[in-house]
């Protein structure tokens, strides 16, 4: 059968997530830094203001600016030891 947007939404935050997950592992163990990147399957809004007003586009960049900010900390605190 079919399954629910909450199911399918909830699936590809999960994806993107390992997804992450394993850019980072892999170039890590080549000496790299990858943010990664996802292609997110709906369009982006046209402008800022339709951005803004659209919650689900708004909490998938969240997520994904949050998984940076974590990686760029790692990177730092690695150099400064």
């Amino acid at each position: 059968g079919e399954w629910n947007e909450s199911t399918k939404k909830e699936l590809m935050f999960l994806y993107h997530r390992f997804m992450a997950s394993l850019t980072e592992s892999s170039n890590e163990a080549a000496g790299k830094t990858t943010l990664y990147l996802p292609v997110l399957n709906n369009d982006p809004p046209p402008d800022a203001e339709s951005a803004s007003l659209d919650r689900e586009w708004v909490q998938q960049l969240e997520a994904i600016v949050i998984h940076w900010t974590r990686q760029i900390k790692r990177v730092l605190n690695n150099q400064d030891a």
